[in-house]
């Protein structure tokens, strides 16, 4: 019983780091000046995912067209480098909170199990990102739009948030 329960709250665990991804995401795009209404997160889906209306519909944060669809809102690319990574930065808020009050609270193996899915989470984005830019020729996911917006910023930013969760697992 004790092994589901743990199974149950590491699941939990990957569904908050996929989720403060989405609201990253949302939040940035509603600083960038994406109407309330233009804009929504999708919790009770799998993935949860961020959607902006284009004119005619909805498109996915993981769509072709996604960033089409933010550039209505923010047509001089103001915040989109910002926006690009949006979800990552989100995601690195909450994995360092989370690591902060599990370390405090002595739970030294789930704070280290947070750090690891999250590596696993980001590296797995990243190459799924690589993969279908490369086959579909088509910019996909936050590291490839970042990287096509600024590839200098994007290359430190990516590597950053690697180093962090390296930080991290290294000091445990």
């Amino acid at each position: 019983m004790l092994m589901i329960i743990e199974i149950i709250s590491y699941l939990f665990l990957a569904y908050l780091l996929y989720f403060s991804q989405e609201l990253g995401r949302y939040a940035v795009g509603r600083w960038a000046g994406i109407p309330g209404d233009k804009i929504k997160v999708e919790l009770f889906i799998f993935p949860q995912r961020t959607s902006i209306f284009n004119g005619t519909g909805w498109v996915k944060s993981r769509e072709e067209g996604f960033f089409s669809a933010y550039y209505r809102y923010d047509p001089g690319w103001n915040f989109g480098f910002i926006f690009a990574v949006s979800g990552l930065t989100g995601e690195s808020a909450i994995l360092i909170l989370l690591y902060l009050m599990l370390r405090a609270a002595g739970f030294w193996a789930q704070a280290r199990t947070a750090v690891f899915l999250s590596v696993l989470l980001a590296a797995g984005l990243l190459l799924y990102d690589i993969i279908y830019t490369w086959r579909k020729d088509v910019i996909i996911g936050d590291f490839i739009s970042s990287y096509a917006i600024n590839s200098r910023y994007a290359v430190i930013y990516v590597f950053s948030h690697f180093l962090i969760r390296a930080v991290m697992l290294t000091f445990l």
